[in-house]
């Protein structure tokens, strides 16, 4: 009986909507939780998910069909149902319900080769697989999480290749096209902020598979340490092309990629670091725009972003390491400065010159502190420059000369990068903010 409502459900036999789907799919693995035999559990999973799995090879083997109406409804209807057997990951399920989508990665990136064509079922790809790991990472030992991970940017990758998130030129429906990109592109960066989440509940130098064990899941092999900064760093070199200045208009969006963006440049300044020139070169270009950018919290983010790297340069020279090495080196796109010297000028002028609330100060200074002990060069050429620009009247050119002189070392600040600096700086910023922007902003 449990099978046969699996395969009505799955199959869209039944006209229910979507969610019923999905929610009848959710309940039947959710009631594995009251049996205490771990056999049972086996076999009561299996009984509940074979039916489904027969459904979505059928799915994936007539990829025509997804192009008609009925063909369609059908894979959204399998789609959906694993949606619900994803959501009712439990301890005592887990392992049968991982080794079930374990065996159907192929299957499930088919599914989204030929139903590329449909927002719908292409929307749905990305949900279940974002919902997968956010359920299945805690659970999963180092071998396990990897496969999980390949999966991962296998959709990333599929999608992609497949046109995707690429509205065009065209005119025609282009606004629904913008909605339906935005959408997609955000559940790929949920999709990869949950794969970052994951990091803390893997336990990376753990042998064993955990309660994935007894030859559940296909494949095998040696444990070996999940490398999740890589896997989300390649799939943002995947992601950034389709993030438009207009999908950027979208809040939730922005947030979502430069939430993302921040944690990754604190979490992992050191695979930064190591990253291809044309990946690091489009991040740093990506974090250019959100320190330009009118909100608030997206600039603070980004602020956020620049003040970890910049620390991790400035401690990593400190200790005679090379830091960001040839990221940082000058470069005539950026005016034959670094890449450190250009943010900082960038935050800089944000600061003085434009509508930047003073709500970003302390973020921004905790950026400028590092900046300042790294590119102490460069931020002598932008203290000339603004110097150079109260030209003509004295008063202003040594107001504004006392006040840089007490931001670098007013209130006993050193060249620490440590949390009393830090507290003495923003102090500093605040300070100079106050008492110079009405001179340089009127000259």
């Amino acid at each position: 009986a449990r099978g046969g409502v699996a395969v009505a459900v799955a199959s869209g036999g039944v006209a229910f909507p979507p969610e019923i789907h999905r929610g009848v799919m959710e309940a039947l693995g959710r009631a594995a939780e009251g049996l205490n035999d771990e056999g049972q559990c086996r076999e009561y999973i299996a009984r509940v998910l074979t039916p489904l799995g027969g459904v979505l090879h059928a799915v994936a083997s007539d990829p025509g069909a997804m192009t008609h109406p009925g063909g369609e409804s059908r894979a959204v209807a399998a789609l959906e149902a694993a949606r619900g057997a994803a959501r009712a990951t439990v301890a005592r399920s887990q392992a049968p319900v991982f080794a079930f989508f374990a065996s159907n990665f192929d299957v499930l990136i088919a599914t989204q080769r030929g139903g590329g064509g449909s927002a719908q079922i292409s929307k749905l790809v990305l949900r279940l697989t974002e919902e997968l790991v956010a359920n299945q990472a805690c659970f999963l030992g180092p071998t396990h999480a990897t496969a999980l991970c390949r999966h991962v940017l296998r959709v990333v990758e599929t999608y992609a290749g497949g046109g995707r998130g690429r509205v065009g030129a065209g005119e025609g429906g282009r606004a629904e096209r913008v909605k339906e990109a935005y959408k997609e592109v955000k559940a790929l960066l949920r999709m990869l902020t949950h794969v970052v989440n994951s990091d803390n509940g893997l336990d990376h130098d753990e042998v064993g598979e955990g309660r994935v064990a007894n030859g559940m899941t296909p494949g095998g092999g040696d444990a070996q340490k999940v490398d999740v900064a890589q896997v989300v760093f390649l799939g943002l070199n995947v992601v950034i092309p389709l993030i438009t200045d207009e999908l950027l208009t979208f809040p939730k969006l922005c947030h979502q990629y430069f939430s993302l963006l921040a944690h990754m440049l604190e979490a992992y300044p050191g695979k930064v670091a190591a990253l291809p020139p044309d990946l690091f070169n489009t991040l740093m270009g990506t974090l250019d725009f959100g320190l330009k950018h009118a909100d608030a919290e997206t600039s603070r983010e980004s602020l956020s972003a620049l003040a970890a790297m910049a620390s991790f340069h400035h401690s990593s020279t400190i200790a005679g390491q090379p830091g960001l090495g040839a990221h940082n080196a000058p470069t005539p796109e950026r005016g034959n400065v670094g890449v450190l010297a250009h943010l900082m000028r960038v935050v800089l002028n944000r600061l003085i010159f434009e509508d930047a609330s003073m709500d970003l100060a302390e973020s921004a200074a905790d950026a400028l502190l590092p900046l300042m002990h790294c590119e102490r060069v460069a931020f002598e050429d932008v203290a000339r420059e603004l110097l150079g620009r109260l030209s003509g009247n004295q008063g202003a050119m040594e107001h504004v000369s006392r006040a840089l002189t007490e931001l670098t070392t007013g209130g006993g600040l050193t060249d620490r990068v440590d949390r009393a600096n830090k507290r003495r700086f923003r102090r500093n910023v605040a300070k100079f903010l106050t008492e110079t922007r009405g001179f340089v902003r009127h000259n």
